[in-house]
């Protein structure tokens, strides 16, 4: 497998996709516990968020990131479209945490899990460009 180039289109899009809800599980869990809520929100110039909105907020995104795998295993555009969306916001936080972690000058909440989100956002995004 490691002189392979092309394993990754061997391992199913739905496992990689679930595979990224665990990451983002975790993750969530980082910026909950460091204190995302409070943090980033003022940077948007917005009010920190209430721990209660936060994790709502994820508790959302999850159901309809469920109902994308859902939707993915039945073949359903939807889904694909939903994985589209994940992919490309996974990757997003994979480069967007270490900038803030730059920018503040030391550690910002979510970095720790932000290169997870890189590999399987990227991992993703190869697979669904690849699908005929």
């Amino acid at each position: 497998m490691a002189g392979d180039k092309r394993w990754l289109e061997r391992v199913p899009l739905v496992y990689i996709y679930l595979f990224g809800l665990a990451v983002q599980r975790l993750h969530f869990l980082e910026e909950y516990l460091t204190g995302f809520q409070r943090v980033y929100p003022p940077i948007l110039g917005l009010e920190p968020w209430s721990d209660r909105f936060f994790v709502s907020l994820n508790l959302t995104a999850l159901v309809i990131f469920i109902f994308g795998a859902l939707a993915l295993l039945a073949e359903r555009s939807a889904g694909y479209a939903v994985v589209w969306l994940f992919a490309v916001a996974m990757t997003a936080n994979g480069v967007v945490h270490p900038a803030l972690s730059i920018w503040k000058g030391g550690y910002f909440p979510g970095t720790i899990t932000a290169p997870l989100h890189l590999i399987v956002g990227s991992a993703l995004l190869v697979r669904l460009t690849r699908r005929g």
